[in-house]
């Protein structure tokens, strides 16, 4: 039987195998050593100031709706385990197909006037601001981003209206809420907000959340954000905590307003 070639494998294992794999790959997300506290229980607490420290590459980048604004993805290098072959992830966008009312043209975008990408082991976001040139990574280590929201390049309209969106949106694991030694899918997912130039402007939802869905309100051109309590403190969500809904209006997102609890 003819053998496939070593590197044509790594890439069908990694992106051919559908959903299954890629959630797989997901839930490893990346592992981070702890620093003892010196406490009686001696339970560890925080991280290592090197234990986020692993090879990285950057991705296409992002045209966004303003002309001298461009994201960069920043991607782990993810390594076979005999160290001679490695690959990194690539962007995939969510794209609306439904039928538009009149007034409304998205450009396919996810939502009018924002662009929605994700991709396997993106752990990180670069802001290049391009007169002049100048850059500023949007978080100071790596996450585990889930998906990202920004300004969509293209035309787009609401209700007869142009929509413009100066800002970026990033839900993400940025913790290692339930101290497994990983950040992962397992942990709490948190939801951020980022100006134009990339400088964080705070979450939507409370840290002690994790974000499950969104869901977007034409009529208001707003999210209704479903996020289910930390109740219990153990840093993870579980079946029977409560969930509440936020309510985050896109014009100018701020943190949420309570809608239902």
């Amino acid at each position: 039987m003819k053998q496939i070639p070593f590197f044509l494998l790594i890439a069908v294992l990694a992106f051919g195998c559908g959903r299954k794999a890629k959630s797989k790959l997901e839930r490893k997300g990346f592992s981070v050593s702890r620093s003892d506290s010196g406490d009686e229980d001696d339970k560890p607490k925080g991280l290592k100031a090197d234990s986020l420290m692993f090879p990285t590459r950057p991705g296409n980048v992002l045209l966004t709706g303003n002309e001298d604004h461009r994201l960069v993805p920043v991607f782990k290098v993810n390594v076979d385990p005999e160290n001679k072959r490695f690959f990194t992830g690539s962007i995939s966008f969510h794209r609306d197909w439904k039928d538009y009312e009149p007034g409304d043209n998205w450009n396919q975008n996810f939502l009018p006037g924002l662009a929605v990408a994700n991709g396997y082991n993106l752990v990180n976001l670069t802001h290049v601001h391009l007169l002049p040139i100048s850059q500023r990574r949007l978080f100071p280590q790596p996450v585990l981003i889930w998906n990202v929201y920004y300004p969509a390049p293209t035309a787009d309209s609401l209700k007869g209206q142009p929509i413009l969106r100066d800002y970026y949106l990033v839900s993400c694991y940025d913790e290692d809420t339930n101290e497994d030694g990983y950040i992962n899918s397992s942990d709490l997912r948190r939801f951020y907000h980022f100006n134009k130039d990339g400088e964080e402007q705070g979450t939507l939802v409370p840290k002690d959340y994790s974000v499950m869905s969104c869901t977007y309100d034409r009529a208001n051109d707003a999210l209704y954000i479903k996020a289910r309590h930390d109740d219990n403190r153990n840093g993870q969500m579980d079946p029977l905590e409560r969930i509440d809904i936020f309510l985050v209006y896109l014009v100018l997102p701020t943190e949420g307003q309570l809608v239902y609890n």
